[in-house]
């Protein structure tokens, strides 16, 4: 986004209201604490609250899950291994300072809970979703590059400063209008 307040207002209308002073000012700060780890295998459970580096690990067969309860966490970066799990309770707004990593294979909200419930809110340059994996959620990154692998099943809203998707570049459309003597032409184009 070239205007900065045009993406602060796509973003807390994404968040239907349920906003943070950072949000508004453009930032999603954390503040310094704890690291989360969920070692391979693991299934931890997490209240809202402030975390430093959220990482959910796998290793082989032995896949771990994350679940969410209900309401907002602070986090300074969130990253799954391959074929983690996180699993949502109910409705939950993330705001990520640093960068988001969902791993191959991952499946990030793979609960009954709908989209339009998870919000995740980052200030990072990078929310990477890696090849085949499941994402049910809003992403709100207006100053990120949100990247999709290849076979990555995305439901949701996705908002981003620029998006590539199985390394093909999305572009919103554009209209320009040309006039020449006494003709206008207006043509959209992706």
């Amino acid at each position: 986004f070239r205007d900065e307040s045009l993406a602060k207002e796509i973003c807390i209308l994404l968040s239907s209201g349920n906003r943070s002073q950072d949000v508004e000012r453009g930032e999603v700060r954390s503040h310094p604490t704890k690291n989360v780890e969920v070692l391979p295998g693991e299934t931890r459970t997490l209240d809202p609250g402030t975390y430093g580096q959220v990482v959910v690990r796998s290793g082989g067969s032995s896949r771990s899950v994350l679940i969410l309860q209900p309401g907002v966490y602070n986090i300074s970066g969130l990253r799954t291994a391959r074929g983690a799990r996180i699993v949502f309770s109910g409705p939950t707004s993330l705001y990520v300072a640093g960068v988001v990593r969902f791993g191959s294979e991952s499946i990030i909200n793979s609960s009954e809970v709908d989209s339009h419930l998870i919000d995740l809110f980052t200030s990072g340059s990078v929310v990477r979703v890696a090849r085949s994996a499941q994402a049910t959620l809003r992403i709100c990154a207006p100053f990120s590059t949100l990247r999709m692998g290849r076979g990555v099943q995305a439901f949701g809203r996705f908002v981003a400063q620029s998006i590539v998707a199985a390394g093909l570049q999305a572009a919103l459309p554009t209209t320009t209008t040309t006039s020449t003597g006494s003709s206008t032409t207006s043509s959209t184009s992706t």
